[in-house]
């Protein structure tokens, strides 16, 4: 999706050429990161020239009044618009002050109560920070369209709240699921010699390495590099994983799943948790940084113990310390015990199994004692604890960490999903 910025200005307010291309250029320059292209739309501008564009995104921001019409006339172009109230005080400093002196005020309030009617997609933003979550909430949601994610494998049979119809997934998000047989994963396992790339990384940066042998930090890479080149052939961006079915090849894809949603662009979810692996996707576009799947050990000081055996080891762009284990429940292969940072502000997030309904919490990772679990642990306290257990979805939250839950509400209201 592109973001195309369009300043509307009419020429009867704005008499000064120059005075005009200096306002137009300080906005442009302001919202240069959130914008490939801008255009000064003002009496003489041809609309024509914004053919399309029909998937991408206006950033409108009627600059006086009597632009209505061109802003309407330019809308039909475009699959969303974002239109930006910039004479509000700061926003761009003088020339906010000077917008709200030539009419912008009663243009924009005009424009959007029409737009709304007209348009599928139209929101008014009152500040460049609701500006910038909105833009990466559409871009995340444009980037679900026509994307595919793998299953493979069938989804565990425990893991009971899951989406088993890949139709309403297409539908709802336009996501298509392709099915893959396990045994291609195995296959191409069973090809492949032994991976020393990813071994070698993997031991040369760990703190220790506790039960595994190196062989089997070379098994465990090489089901990561098969796990990759599945993807790969597929052109998939992502896959949710039956990963209990692959302990019969003596290893586990822990440490490729682990690998994945640290170094790549791809997600991949556990236990063939499809929910998870579409949470994992739109939050990883969201906040631009690696998300971990983990699993609830409910404490009774109103706190939760997060654990999985799959974490990230890269957070924030910090590499986290950590040691090579084996995977909890099985006693084999290789999983990372990551030691996550503390105190830092997080998000929790799960889609239900039907796509109807969304949580998104708030919480933050301490210190808590080690319990005998999946290897990787966060204790986590939720702002609001009872509210988590009341609306939980299902096992697996999805975490990042930073604060998107704004960018996960403007998801959620575009998309129809009911936030919990």
């Amino acid at each position: 999706m592109k973001v195309i910025l369009c300043c509307f200005a009419a020429r009867r307010y704005w008499t000064d050429t120059d005075e005009l291309n200096g306002a137009f250029e300080h906005v442009r320059t302001e919202l240069s990161k959130l914008c490939s292209e801008a255009y000064l739309v003002d009496d003489s501008f041809d609309l024509n020239a914004l053919d399309g564009h029909k998937a991408d995104l206006m950033i409108t921001i009627p600059m006086s009044g009597a632009v209505q019409p061109r802003i309407l006339e330019a809308a039909r172009h475009f699959g969303h618009i974002l239109l930006l109230a910039g004479y509000i005080k700061d926003s761009f400093g003088e020339v906010s002050q000077r917008m709200l002196i030539l009419n912008a005020a009663p243009a924009v309030m005009d424009v959007y109560a029409v737009l709304k009617r007209q348009h599928d997609s139209v929101d008014l933003c009152v500040s460049r920070e609701e500006l910038e979550k909105r833009t990466r909430a559409l871009g995340a949601i444009e980037s679900l369209r026509g994307c595919r994610l793998l299953a493979i494998g069938k989804t565990e049979p425990w893991v009971i709240s899951a989406v088993k119809d890949w139709d309403v997934v297409r539908k709802k998000l336009g996501i298509e699921i392709v099915d893959v047989e396990q045994s291609e994963l195995v296959d191409l396992y069973n090809s492949l010699q032994n991976d020393k790339c990813y071994a070698e990384q993997w031991t040369e940066n760990a703190a220790g390495l506790a039960e595994p042998t190196p062989s089997d930090v070379s098994n465990a890479s090489r089901m990561q590099a098969a796990l990759i080149k599945l993807i790969e052939k597929y052109n998939a961006r992502g896959a949710a994983i039956a990963c209990f079915q692959l302990l019969k090849t003596g290893t586990t894809a822990c440490l490729g799943v682990s690998y994945i949603n640290t170094y790549t662009d791809y997600v991949v979810s556990c236990e063939g948790d499809m929910d998870s692996a579409i949470t994992m996707l739109i939050m990883k576009q969201l906040a631009q940084d690696n998300v971990w799947m983990a699993n609830p050990n409910i404490q009774s000081d109103g706190t939760v113990n997060f654990v999985h055996c799959t974490a990230p080891t890269v957070i924030n762009g910090e590499k986290c310390e950590y040691i090579l284990r084996n995977h909890h429940e099985s006693g084999i292969g290789v999983s990372t015990q990551v030691e996550l940072p503390k105190n830092l502000e997080m998000t929790a997030c799960r889609i239900s199994n039907d796509l109807s309904q969304i949580t998104i919490r708030k919480c933050v990772g301490i210190c808590g004692d080690y319990e005998p679990s999946c290897r990787t642990q966060l204790k986590v306290r939720f702002d609001d604890f009872d509210r988590y257990i009341k609306t939980a979805l299902g096992c697996h939250q999805i975490f990042v960490f930073s604060d998107v839950t704004q960018e996960l509400a403007y998801v959620a209201n575009a998309l129809g999903l009911e936030i919990l």
